[in-house]
Parts: structure tokens; sequence; C-alpha cells
């Protein structure tokens, strides 16, 4: 990569289906039931009738971080209704009342999540909403899980905390946590935007 890509944050709507991040195109936990998936065909195809339906809702279902040559990262946010996987997840259900953070697929880079989780919390804020969940992952864990975290763009309790979430409901694994909005996280995030820039331009 040069110092001369652009880093740009684009709303996942229909017309960012073509920046999606490649695992966030193939991983489709979070939108479809367990007794469901062995059914999809096509998980890509069904991705992308997801975002369409619930960017329907709120305009905007996620962000795409991109540069001209590559996806960095893609993070989603839905109402629980439109995310049936949690009842995968074992601090699960989440409350009507809040909004589910609930993905974030990026490349290896430093700034990548708190840049992304910004931008949505950010987005959340302007659109009236006040409350935000999301599961983290505790890597220290030692309990088995049936999936991979990354694979399913779990994000981690770390990253979470240091955008202003808490943990509501515990778990040795993957603990559920709370933020409040409008958040304070504005220098994080442009501290965040300064390291991926300098990573970048090495």
């Amino acid at each position: 990569m040069t110092g001369a890509e652009h880093i740009q944050l684009l709303p996942l709507d229909p017309r960012g289906l073509k920046h999606l991040h490649p695992q966030a195109r193939r991983s489709i936990f979070w939108e479809i039931a367990a007794a469901d998936e062995a059914l999809i065909r096509d998980s890509a195809l069904e991705k992308e009738a997801w975002i369409i339906h619930a960017s329907t809702t709120l305009g905007a279902c996620g962000f795409n971080l991109i540069t001209p040559s590559e996806t960095l990262g893609t993070i989603f946010f839905c109402p629980p209704v439109l995310a049936r996987g949690i009842s995968r997840l074992p601090t699960g259900p989440v409350p009507r009342r809040a909004m589910l953070l609930s993905s974030l697929f990026r490349t290896p880079h430093v700034g990548t999540a708190p840049v992304l989780i910004d931008a949505a919390l950010m987005h959340l804020t302007q659109l009236g909403i006040d409350t935000v969940q999301a599961f983290g992952w505790r890597a220290s864990g030692r309990e088995k899980l049936d999936w991979v975290p990354e694979r399913i763009g779990l994000m981690s309790e770390e990253e979470l905390q240091a955008a202003g979430f808490e943990v509501v409901r515990e778990h040795p694994v993957v603990p559920r946590l709370e933020i409040t909005l409008p958040p304070d996280t504005g220098e994080l995030a442009e501290a965040a935007r300064k390291a991926l820039s300098a990573e970048l331009r090495c």
C-alpha cells in the first residue's frame, strides 16, 4: 500500500454491496437461525438480500471502510429482531429497546475496529437511538465454542470497552455489553484514524 491511498467510510446500503469485506459477504451467522442455515444454498446472495431489507429500516445497516484498492473492514448493526443468530449465543437475547452492533469483519490493521465502531455509534446517535448492545469475545476464555469468533465477526471485549461499552451480562467467553448514546469516543476515533493512516503509508 502507498500513502496516496485515500481511506473512506461509506454507509452500507444496497449501493455499498460491492464494497463488502470478503468475510462479511460469506458469513450469515447473525442473519439466519441455526435451524435454517443448512437450507441456504448461496450465502452471499442471502447476505445481500438481508442488507437490502435491513437498510430499508435504517437507511444503512453498517459501514464499509475502504481504500481505492481494498475494503479494510465492514461493520453491521440492526434491531435484534433482524439478527436471528442471537439465539446461538449464551448471553442472549438482546432487549428490543436496544440496537445491536452485531459484527465487524476486517483486515488486521491497527485502527480499523475503532474507526468503524465510532462511525456506527455516531450514525445511530443521529437516528435517535439511545442504547446499543454488542456481544464481546474474551480470548482468554477456555469454554469451547461452536464457532470461530473471527469468522462471525465477533468483536473483542477490549475493543468494545475502549469505545465505551460496559458488560451487562457476564460470561467467561461471550459477555454482552451495552453503551448509552451519545458516546464520548471522538478522541479515540481520531487517534485510530491517524494510526490507520500511518500504518497504510508504511
